[in-house]
């Protein structure tokens, strides 16, 4: 069950910032699969108020001690979390024709907040940590975890790079995917491939977080403060990621 609840949680966490990012509609099989990943959760919160824990190295069954810990711990954002994505699933297959383009903005800026699902891996590890005595088997637990962190936050972080460039107002007329550089000297940016667009946009990104350079720059003041702001996230994770390798 674990496993599975990874697999699904990897999906979201991929999918939605992408399809957030360039605009692609859930319909046909990717609205299919966001069904089978919201009704898998459905179940999972269900189960979550019977489902045993770890505490001190011993295995608690005891439903009244499993409520009351998930009462406390995770309940009042996994229950936000479906709420918000079944309103979302409501909005855009039960309202009219008419008023699906007023909906599908709410919807998106709804499925956003879908993203802070991310904070189930902290579980996902924290049970294999509760269940592993060796050292190296934690070690290797925790650098798996934060290089999954840091791929996923640059995912992230692209995904909004592009979304800024492509729909943010510029106080400048220019937007950063409408320039030209050696590489797509020949045809527009944002007519070149989406798979290019996106490993430009994650090459940017891991540029930021990592302090490099490339040569695709901000050329407004959205793009310029979101610059910053990646910068400094980037001096944050370093920072963090040298402490936690320290302290392992």
């Amino acid at each position: 069950a674990e496993l599975i609840g990874v697999v699904v949680l990897v999906f979201d966490l991929i999918t939605v910032p992408y399809m957030l990012g360039w605009g692609i509609p859930y319909e046909g099989s990717m609205h299919g699969l966001a069904l089978v990943s919201l009704f898998y959760w459905t179940l999972d919160f269900a189960g979550a108020w019977i489902r045993g824990y770890y505490h001190d190295g011993k295995l608690v069954l005891d439903f009244k001690m499993i409520a009351r810990r998930y009462l406390k711990t995770w309940c009042v954002m996994d229950l936000s979390i479906l709420l918000i994505e079944w309103i979302n699933i409501i909005l855009a297959d039960f309202t009219e024709s008419s008023n699906r383009l007023r909906f599908a903005r709410i919807g998106k800026m709804l499925r956003v907040l879908s993203a802070f699902r991310v904070v189930r891996l902290a579980r996902v590890l924290e049970t294999f940590m509760q269940r592993c005595m060796s050292e190296n088997v934690l070690l290797a637990i925790s650098v798996s975890g934060v290089s999954f962190l840091f791929l996923w936050l640059n995912h992230v972080v692209s995904c909004l790079w592009f979304w800024i460039g492509t729909s943010m107002p510029s106080d400048t007329g220019k937007r950063w995917v409408e320039l030209s550089w050696d590489e797509c000297d020949s045809i527009p940016f944002q007519e070149t491939p989406r798979f290019y667009q996106y490993i430009t946009s994650f090459h940017w990104a891991v540029s930021q977080t990592t302090l490099g350079s490339m040569e695709v720059n901000p050329v407004s003041g959205w793009e310029r403060v979101f610059n910053i702001l990646s910068l400094f996230l980037g001096f944050l994770f370093g920072s963090t990621l040298i402490s936690l390798l320290s302290a392992a």
